[in-house]
């Protein structure tokens, strides 16, 4: 009878460690452009003369991490153990960006690192909020960013683009949370781009009627 009741205790830990194991799994999540969806208007045939570099995002701590961060009211959030970005934001915000500075053929040169030639301009990127906002009526995604452009060998801002968004999710998930979060990066990149563009074309103008006097 002692043995029977020794396996069964030891059948209960195994069952319930399992379980736990279980209920600790992971899901990884990115940020990606699927479909990529370009918007026709900032396609250049002739690229400006000039080497950009998209530096990494700075972020504050609260959510320079590795976990999703789910927030309940102003002064309430969470660190989900479970669902997890698999690229640190502070770099792969900044990869999708330059990879969309690129499609648009907007700069001869237009790199995420420089290792010996300082590039001619920067853009560099705050992310002040990116979350899940949650409650019992109402979830969303929320981000929230600053873009600047800026001369390599100045701080002067060029140009400075804030914006801070929250769009109501449909349906609960984290994929779907992922899913709204690239496509507010790419529609707020997109008009942070139009304004880059509006300036160096504004700047080739000032250029050539120099030239002419």
């Amino acid at each position: 009878m002692k043995i029977r009741n020794l396996m069964i205790i030891i059948l209960m830990i195994l069952m319930t460690f399992g379980c736990t194991k279980l209920n600790l799994a992971r899901n990884y999540f990115i940020l990606d452009y699927n479909p990529i969806i370009e918007n026709p208007k900032l396609s250049l045939a002739k690229p400006f003369p000039y080497s950009v570099q998209v530096v990494d995002s700075r972020m504050p701590r609260t959510y320079d991490r590795s976990q999703i961060v789910i927030r309940y009211s102003a002064h309430k959030l969470s660190y989900s153990s479970q669902n997890i970005w698999a690229v640190r934001l502070s770099y792969l915000i900044p990869d999708l960006i330059n990879k969309q500075i690129k499609s648009y053929n907007i700069f001869a040169q237009t790199q995420r690192e420089y290792l010996e030639d300082r590039p001619d301009y920067e853009i560099i990127t705050y992310v002040n909020r990116v979350e899940m906002f949650k409650n019992e009526y109402y979830t969303a995604a929320h981000l929230s960013m600053d873009y600047y452009l800026r001369k390599s060998d100045s701080h002067d801002d060029l140009i400075k683009y804030s914006f801070d968004i929250e769009k109501q999710i449909s349906q609960e998930g984290m994929d779907i949370f992922a899913k709204k979060i690239s496509n507010l990066l790419k529609e707020q990149t997109d008009i942070f781009l139009v304004k880059t563009i509006d300036y160096f074309q504004s700047l080739e103008k000032k250029k050539i009627k120099v030239k002419k006097k």
